[in-house]
């Protein structure tokens, strides 16, 4: 009676540690799954994350090169288009000046000479 007290004994600790063996195992390894897949899922979007920040960057890069380029262009083109105007301005005001001014003088020689000439002609 002893005898298959201590066989049943034997049996169920050999199949606890079996168990506990087996149990410990499927664990581990399912702790080592969910750590593998963690590190491939925080990898995989630490990768996207990046190239989304790259993309971003680059694109950002890009366009503020555009942005320079065409500010610059714009403001080259500003400058020319003010200098032009400002010249033309510049002699047609010029110009407009001179000739009231040389208008006036006529005028003031046509009056000196008619006054002249008026008064000779009394005299």
């Amino acid at each position: 009676y002893l005898y298959i007290y201590v066989c049943i004994y034997v049996y169920i600790h050999i199949y606890t540690h079996i168990y506990i063996h087996i149990y410990a195992y499927i664990y581990t390894h399912t702790y080592i799954y969910t750590y593998i897949y963690t590190y491939i899922y925080t990898h995989i979007y630490t990768y996207i994350y990046t190239s989304i920040y790259v993309y971003i960057d680059v694109y950002m890069n890009v366009y503020m090169c555009v942005h320079i380029y065409t500010h610059t262009y714009i403001r080259i083109y500003v400058c020319i288009y003010m200098y032009i105007c400002m010249c033309a301005y510049i002699h047609i005001y010029v110009y407009i000046y001179t000739y009231i001014y040389t208008y006036i003088c006529v005028y003031i020689y046509i009056n000196i000479c008619a006054y002249i000439y008026i008064h000779t002609m009394v005299y």
